[in-house]
């Protein structure tokens, strides 16, 4: 994305078709890293029930609150880095149309830079938003989800390419919103007691009208 936006800023100037070019550019970036997130959010409760060690984690003095807030504190430290550097770019079209008209005293360039800040903190704003929610609805998905596995391929889709539809409005932002109430609802669930109908439900009864050696 860095080469990106460098090539836009040579090609164009700095001007506000650098910024279009930066903002459409920016797009496949975006999801990129939101598709990561959510394949981290739902890797530690999917691999753990897939090999058990989500039930031994079950057998420690640990609460369920704090295996959320331990989960989602991982997911900070992994992906802060990344998502400050991709907003910095995403704003770097705007700041260098700001030093340029600061440098020569010519503000005739006022609202164009004023319409590429908004548009930039808007798209942010998204980021911010479709990143909580992969967060939430993943772990909610790779917890819940009969079939584990499948929990990262469908919160992609949910959270991230079907609300898409709805973005030239910003009623995606409000589709985030409920998916973040829907997950963290999920994830206030007795996660012990979630745990035991899963393994309960995998146990097989025998057939009582055939003996049993």
């Amino acid at each position: 994305m860095g080469l990106v936006v460098a090539w836009g800023l040579l090609a164009t100037g700095g001007t506000a078709a650098n910024w279009l070019f930066a903002s459409y550019a920016a797009k496949p970036f975006g999801f990129a890293l939101k598709a990561l997130i959510a394949l981290q959010a739902c890797r530690f409760f999917s691999d753990g029930r897939r090999d058990g060690a989500l039930e031994l984690l079950l057998c420690t003095p640990l609460s369920d609150r704090e295996i959320v807030r331990g989960q989602i504190q991982a997911l900070w430290e992994n992906f802060r880095w990344p998502f400050a550097a991709f907003a910095i770019l995403l704003l770097t079209p705007a700041s260098v149309r700001l030093i340029q008209a600061v440098s020569t005293l010519n503000f005739d360039a006022a609202p164009e830079i004023l319409f590429s800040s908004f548009g930039g903190g808007v798209y942010l704003v998204r980021m911010v938003m479709d990143s909580l929610a992969v967060c939430w609805v993943g772990m909610a998905l790779a917890l819940t989800t009969k079939k584990p596995s499948l929990a990262s391929a469908l919160t992609i889709l949910f959270v991230l390419v079907l609300p898409s539809i709805l973005s030239f409005c910003l009623l995606d932002i409000l589709a985030d919103i409920v998916f973040i109430i829907w997950g963290s609802s999920r994830m206030h669930l007795d996660i012990r007691q979630v745990v035991a109908q899963q393994y309960q439900s995998n146990i097989v009864v025998p057939n009582r009208t055939q003996p049993v050696i």
